[in-house]
């Protein structure tokens, strides 16, 4: 992979000039960084989503082909791409961008990520309706994860023992043994039945907005942005990270809303929390090794303490 873009004003605004001349005369504002994408504040209502290296154009890709196919079957808000852009060439002007790109709608609100876990329990019942409205049936020929999402926990079975073993002495052989035995049953649970379903992939707090009027009260709506890793499959992957979102007491209610809305009974609601808790198990590992940004290693030691609970 070579050097990434640099996103400046100037190149946003050529991109526009060159490509959206329509969209020129609208104000260039925040510029966020993000893990495959940069974006970038335009007007008060469009942002413009910025591939960072070539993974990030072929999320985006998928984004622009899926995102409204997945908004009509499921009636759930997404943010699909409003218009979209191809590589700049680099002229006397300034240097180029050489991805495709978009501009999208903008979710304003509060990043869930930026809560307490305990007041985030306030929204646990609607974000269990809005995952639960999205955990449809997927369209013939909707994406498979590249990296096991929506697949039995057996996909990552290497990655999560090689990073159980790395932490032996750091978590103890005790606590190590127990996330183990979570894993043992989730690959021993009852596997995902019926038709792959939709999956946002990676609905984190920090991929949730919470929109709210001003006269609200409480921590606002969810809403789930970056679709990058969208895909279909057992929606225990997507419902793991409810161990990132709430306390044990507001999962409890995200799950019992959750099934509810998806009319489970008591056996399947079982096994698919089952198999969700070894999802939670392999997030909170991952959490753990990475070195920026600091919360979500934070997010991870929380995560782990609650499962070993």
């Amino acid at each position: 992979m070579g050097s990434e873009p640099v996103i400046t004003p100037t190149l946003v605004r050529r991109l526009l000039q060159e490509q959206h001349p329509d969209l020129g005369e609208l104000k260039v504002g925040e510029i966020v960084q993000g893990w495959d994408n940069t974006m970038v504040r335009l007007g008060d209502e469009l942002a413009l989503r910025l591939p960072r290296h070539e993974m990030g154009e072929r999320l985006l890709g998928q984004e622009i082909q899926w995102l409204p196919v997945l908004g009509l079957q499921t009636g759930v808000r997404v943010p699909a791409a409003v218009w979209t852009g191809v590589p700049l060439a680099t002229s006397p002007d300034g240097p180029g961008y050489p991805y495709r790109w978009a501009v999208v709608p903008w979710t304003a609100g509060r990043s869930a990520g930026e809560l307490l876990t305990q007041t985030r329990d306030a929204y646990a019942e609607p974000f269990a309706r809005t995952l639960a409205a999205l955990h449809v049936p997927g369209a013939a020929g909707a994406p498979v994860s590249p990296v096991g999402r929506g697949q039995g926990i057996e996909t990552v079975l290497d990655r999560v023992r090689e990073r159980l073993r790395d932490r032996t002495a750091e978590l103890g052989e005790r606590q190590v043994g127990h996330l183990g035995d979570l894993i043992q049953q989730a690959l021993d649970a009852r596997p995902h039945e019926g038709p792959p379903r939709w999956l946002h992939g990676d609905p984190h707090p920090r991929n949730t907005v919470l929109t709210a009027a001003p006269q609200d009260e409480g921590p606002g709506s969810p809403q789930l942005v970056d679709f990058g890793d969208l895909c279909v499959g057992d929606p225990a992957s997507d419902l793991g990270q409810s161990w990132d979102h709430f306390t044990s007491a507001g999962r409890e209610r995200f799950r019992a809303a959750y099934g509810q809305a998806r009319g489970l009974t008591a056996e399947d609601d079982q096994a698919l929390w089952t198999r969700a808790r070894g999802w939670a198990v392999h997030y909170a590992l991952i959490y753990l090794d990475l070195h920026r940004p600091e919360d979500l290693r934070r997010a991870g030691g929380r995560m782990l303490e609650v499962l070993d609970s």
